[in-house]
């Protein structure tokens, strides 16, 4: 994944992203939305695809209904050709 500015991405500890996407859609707190939305606003497909088209609604009901999935390195998440059904937002610490 690509990032638009990978300086403040790495700003936001990981650990607080995956707390924030253990809670369930209705549990999460203003404050974690915002912390969800601050995040993936600073992706580039969001920044480059989606910035100043979907409203700031929509950029939050996006964000509650993020999930966490875990994978093992080397475990495929979605072949090439298959249809999209979701969004990956891959997270790597560092």
């Amino acid at each position: 994944m690509k990032r638009t500015n990978d300086s403040a991405l790495l700003q936001t500890p990981i650990s607080q992203i995956k707390q924030a996407l253990t809670k369930s859609a209705t549990s999460r707190s203003f404050d974690d939305i915002l912390l969800l939305k601050s995040y993936v606003s600073q992706t580039e497909f969001v920044a480059t695809n989606l910035t100043g088209i979907v409203n700031p609604n929509q950029m939050n009901e996006f964000c509650r209904g993020m999930l966490l999935e875990t994978h093992r390195a080397g475990e495929s998440i979605f072949n090439q050709g298959d249809v999209g059904s979701f969004f990956v937002i891959l997270l790597i610490p560092y």
